[in-house]
């Protein structure tokens, strides 16, 4: 009868390789992790171009805290306001806008703004996650006269490509002409204030009316300096516009369009944002290129130390035998009738 340890040799020849399949998966697992995290990131941070318009539709509407009203238009599409001596309207827009040369068309945004007398209240710019190039977006809080409001609206649109546009006019009529009134009443105050202390000869008379004169004087500045507010806010319009970079202008939706022509375009962006994908992803893998390299260095250093503490503590074997043959009558006899243990008895 012949016993054969060869099955034992390959199933353990197996499990030393799923072993060895096994501490691969790992830094494989962790690497491809990092890449879809990074990727991840990278996707979140890009603009697109698509997207700007329901973001930031209205940006802008009621700043400050105030309730903006939307102004009706009629059938040119121009906004209609309510005329009158007591409507004091603050007018405000929002434009938000793409190019693919943000330098030519922030050249062309600010000679724009000094052509209709305006001038930059609040300017911000991103330069993007990797530095100059695609993905810049700029902030700018313009004021423009009012007569020049809806000249510089169109005359912005004509600089760079249109994503959106909204405005809104609010009437502050009602509060500017109360705060007036007040006002009024309070000069009237200070000026019987001044003509009692003219007349006063009392020092205790004339200390109790130089405070009620100073608290009169405070309210007047505070009353006025609100007025003043109003004045800006209605003399100068307020256009915020956000304008992006982009490698490719965003396509509007004019008109009905079929469904054969829906499809043909979903397939065509589906395509073109599949390479922007993937140029992103590997834009993101090369600027993360040494943090990558680092950690797959630490991960193969910790496999290897670990693999080679298993082999020193593994029992060194010289050599096995494959099989041996067992005499089936007497034990420990070989089919040839030796008996190399010396177990036959006498």
């Amino acid at each position: 009868m012949r016993i054969c340890h060869s099955g034992k040799k390959h199933r353990d020849h197996d499990g030393k390789l799923n072993r060895k399949q096994r501490s691969l998966f790992l830094p494989i697992a962790v690497l491809l992790l990092l890449c879809l995290l990074l990727a991840g990131c990278g996707a979140g941070g890009a603009p697109s171009s698509d997207s700007i318009a329901d973001t930031e539709t209205h940006y802008g509407a009621g700043i400050n805290g105030t309730s903006a009203e939307s102004a009706q238009t009629d059938e040119s599409g121009v906004p209609s306001r309510p005329e009158g001596a007591d409507v004091k309207l603050i007018l405000r827009a929002s434009l938000v806008l793409e190019t693919t040369d943000f330098e030519q068309s922030a050249k062309s945004l600010n000679q724009l703004v000094s052509d209709y007398d305006g001038y930059f209240e609040n300017t911000e710019v991103d330069l993007g996650a990797y530095g100059a190039g695609s993905g810049r977006r700029g902030y700018y809080t313009v004021r423009v006269p009012r007569e020049h409001f809806d000249a510089f609206l169109s005359s912005a649109e004509n600089v760079c490509h249109l994503v959106s546009r909204s405005e809104s006019a609010e009437d502050v009529g009602a509060q500017y002409h109360d705060t007036e009134l007040r006002v009024k009443t309070l000069r009237t105050k200070e000026e019987r204030l001044l003509t009692l202390m003219g007349q006063a000869t009392k020092m205790e008379d004339i200390i109790a009316l130089e405070d009620s004169l100073t608290d009169v004087q405070y309210e007047i500045e505070q009353y006025t300096t609100q007025l003043n507010r109003y004045d800006s806010l209605i003399g100068y319009s307020t256009v915020n516009i956000t304008l992006s970079q982009v490698d490719r202008l965003s396509s509007g939706s004019a008109g009905q369009v079929s469904f054969s022509q829906r499809l043909g375009a979903a397939f065509r962006d589906g395509f073109l944002n599949a390479g922007d994908g993937l140029g992103a992803v590997i834009v993101l893998l090369a600027y993360n290129l040494v943090p990558i390299l680092i950690l797959a260095a630490v991960v193969v250093s910790i496999l290897w130390f670990t693999k080679r503490r298993k082999i020193k503590r593994s029992p060194m074997s010289g050599g096995s035998q494959d099989s041996v043959d067992v005499h089936p009558g007497r034990p420990g006899e070989t089919a040839d009738g030796n008996d190399p243990a010396g177990l036959r008895k006498k």
